[in-house]
């Protein structure tokens, strides 16, 4: 049995080494091996190519993601947040929403559902020069009441520092802090009302924003869990 074995095994290798009867050098083998090997390496690339030509679950409905994030945030704000992050996503990107999702048509067989297609719609509709300037007033006013914010912490790091300096006398010109301790309380009051005006500010920017023609009709699509 094992004889019969080697013989089978010795028959194989000389027919390898061989083509029509005539034997082929080391050099020839490995040339028909490499040969092989691209032969196979393209077949399976071809394979990993096709796989991809049909659109998958994801890509034939790429809105599913906002609309499920959007069903699932229980903040108070949701809107104006889905609303600003779509704003602010479409400030960055090359091409509209509409055009991301119409490449997915031209790249694949199948097509992206209709429910996505008006969902992308409306979400390019919201890029108006009305919104992004709301929008740019919030951040602005986010801005100032973080600057006010710091710089009421900073007041009140320092305050025991610059009352122990109107204790001793020293002169205000000496001081190592930004306010002397008379006027401290009036800045801390100041500034915590201007903040106070700002953030209602804010959130009647905010408000402005989710209710615009355009926002309302895209938020109305969101809430709608029939359609999707």
């Amino acid at each position: 049995m094992f004889n019969t074995l080697k013989r089978l095994i010795r028959r194989l290798f000389n027919k390898t080494r061989t083509i029509n009867n005539t034997s082929l050098n080391w050099v020839s083998l490995i040339v028909i091996v490499l040969i092989d090997v691209f032969i196979l390496i393209n077949v399976f690339n071809g394979l990993a190519d096709i796989s991809q030509w049909y659109v998958s679950p994801s890509q034939a409905y790429p809105c599913y993601f906002d609309w499920n994030g959007y069903q699932s945030n229980d903040q108070e704000n949701k809107d104006y947040e889905i609303v600003r992050r779509s704003l602010s996503r479409q400030q960055t990107a090359l091409d509209s929403v509409q055009q991301q999702y119409q490449q997915i048509n031209q790249d694949h067989l199948g097509s992206v559902a209709q429910i996505c297609m008006t969902y992308a719609e409306y979400e390019d509709q919201l890029n108006t020069p009305t919104n992004q300037q709301l929008l740019e007033r919030i951040d602005q006013y986010s801005t100032e009441i973080t600057t006010l914010e710091q710089t009421n912490q900073r007041i009140l790091e320092q305050y025991d520092s610059t009352l122990l300096e109107q204790i001793a006398g020293q002169a205000s010109a000496q001081s190592i802090n930004d306010v002397e301790a008379s006027q401290a309380k009036q800045e801390l009051d100041q500034n915590t009302q201007t903040i106070t005006q700002l953030n209602a500010d804010v959130a009647d920017l905010q408000t402005e924003l989710v209710t615009t023609s355009v926002s309302v009709q895209w938020l109305s699509l969101l809430q709608d869990d029939v359609a999707f």
